[in-house]
């Protein structure tokens, strides 16, 4: 478990980040892209939490 992945959450983004940072593509990019995978799983979470 690599530092800061304390959670499955964090595991999951982590993992996605690892698998895109090895095919290449440019961090900026991969950053923006699991920026906005981690706002869509919290918004899940805390509408689950809702109802």
């Amino acid at each position: 478990m690599k530092r800061g992945r304390t959670n499955p959450v964090l595991e999951r983004l982590g993992e996605l980040y690892d698998r895109e940072k090895l095919s290449g593509k440019p961090v900026k990019k991969i950053r923006a892209k699991i920026r906005s995978k981690a706002a869509e799983v919290l918004y899940k979470k805390l509408v689950e939490r809702l109802l």
